[in-house]
């Protein structure tokens, strides 16, 4: 009866969606009935109805379409945030909660050390900007020649926009917001990211995609998959799902450790310096085999 039902509903032009909502509403409903006994069995568990899998995860942007997308929009903020998400791989909440202070133009490197507060941490802590949950997401990350102007012109913006609210301005110190200095909701983000795609004509994608489209393109032109899951923060496992490969712990470790071996005895370079050492040496690398592409 109810696998007829569900006939009935596909044959009169419903959506997959509608008809299973009906299916999962009527399988709760006498799934309590059953539980309180006033029915024995529960019908719906003993359906054949099947439904298709209509979610489907975008395809991530490949260079060329990287390419289009940072040049055909005319936003100058914009642009920096796709800087960011897409040849960064920053997640939006590292993008949007950046501040001021963890930006060195002078050394050319800025810090992914904050980011912004979903609406349940401002409850709970009344804080615009939290630090990241894993140790992982905490790193430090060179300003390349590609990327420095994009810097240079958010920081001048930032400063301007400062200036000419003076104390009207709300100084967060979060570099990527309203003019005023109030930062941008999830919201606004994902609508104007989806703006932008439709006036200048692309497919379209998920913000978090722009990510996945850095990951992806990093690793695919230069192999290295220890320092693209340096790169993004990632942990061992997000990196795997995020690329759809095979971790191998034992080859990272191997790889990781002669570099580290020749850094300490040919260099004579202490620990801690081998470290940060290698840390930037693997991430330009890999950052400008991938951005010198776009």
């Amino acid at each position: 009866m109810i696998d007829d039902m569900c006939a009935d509903m596909f044959d009169s032009g419903y959506a997959n969606a509608t008809v299973r909502y009906v299916y999962r509403t009527l399988s709760v409903a006498l799934e309590h009935a059953k539980k309180h006994k006033y029915i024995e069995n529960n019908p719906v568990r003993d359906t054949f109805t099947k439904f298709k899998d209509v979610r489907s995860i975008p395809k991530p942007y490949d260079i060329a379409e990287m390419k289009r997308l940072l040049e055909s929009t005319g936003d100058l903020q914009w642009k920096f945030v796709i800087v960011l998400a897409g040849l960064y791989g920053l997640r939006r909440g590292e993008v949007f909660g950046m501040k001021i202070n963890n930006i060195n133009l002078e050394k050319r490197e800025f810090q992914v050390a904050e980011q912004l507060s979903s609406s349940t941490e401002f409850k709970r802590f009344g804080e615009y900007t939290v630090i990241p949950k894993t140790k992982s997401s905490i790193r430090t990350l060179p300003i390349t020649e590609y990327t420095l102007p994009y810097f240079q012109e958010q920081v001048n913006k930032y400063m301007e926009n400062r200036k000419e609210f003076d104390e009207g301005y709300k100084k967060l110190g979060i570099i990527i917001c309203h003019s005023n200095g109030e930062p941008y909701s999830a919201a606004h983000v994902s609508e104007r990211f989806n703006l932008i795609l439709d006036k200048i004509e692309m497919r379209h994608i998920r913000f978090h995609d722009l990510r996945r489209s850095a990951a992806t393109n990093m690793h695919e032109l230069t192999g290295d998959f220890y320092t693209v899951w340096q790169v993004l923060g990632y942990s061992l496992k997000g990196i795997s799902i995020s690329l759809d490969i095979s971790t191998n712990v034992a080859d990272i470790t191997a790889k990781t450790r002669f570099v580290k071996v020749f850094f300490q005895t040919h260099l004579f370079l202490t620990p801690s310096v081998t470290k940060t050492c290698l840390s930037t040496i693997c991430n330009l690398g890999v950052l400008y085999k991938w951005q010198e592409k776009i």
